[in-house]
């Protein structure tokens, strides 16, 4: 039986957005967001991980095109909400590997977060 691992990287930037028709959210505001992207398979490489060093730097390149951008230009749906941006990374990440992604949003006001998988 093949031995399966999982590999978690952990990425954060900031940028704004604006949600119409949401009454906190429908002025121009920023956030902070933390990102996670976890690769599950078999070990590759040296130290085993399931994704080699240049398919975790692309990822990472993926996940920084957002970083102080206004979401709502960058995202194709046009819906700059964890769940948005959660879709539109895994969307993105999953020719690299990528299985699951996780967004989560903070600022003084409230916290929320999004979990997308690919099953």
């Amino acid at each position: 039986m093949p031995v399966i691992r999982s590999f978690t990287q952990h990425l954060s930037f900031a940028a704004s957005h604006k949600l119409p028709g949401h009454s906190e959210c429908e002025r121009m505001h920023g956030h902070s967001y933390r990102v996670s992207l976890t690769w599950h398979g078999a070990p590759v490489g040296d130290y085993g991980y399931p994704a080699e060093d240049q398919v975790r730097s692309a990822a990472n390149g993926i996940v920084l095109e957002l970083r102080n951008r206004h979401l709502n230009d960058m995202l194709p749906a046009g819906i700059p909400s964890v769940s948005g941006i959660a879709a539109y990374l895994l969307e993105r990440t999953q020719m690299l590997g990528v299985s699951k992604v996780e967004v989560h949003e903070s600022d003084t006001n409230a916290e929320g977060a999004a979990e997308y998988i690919d099953r």
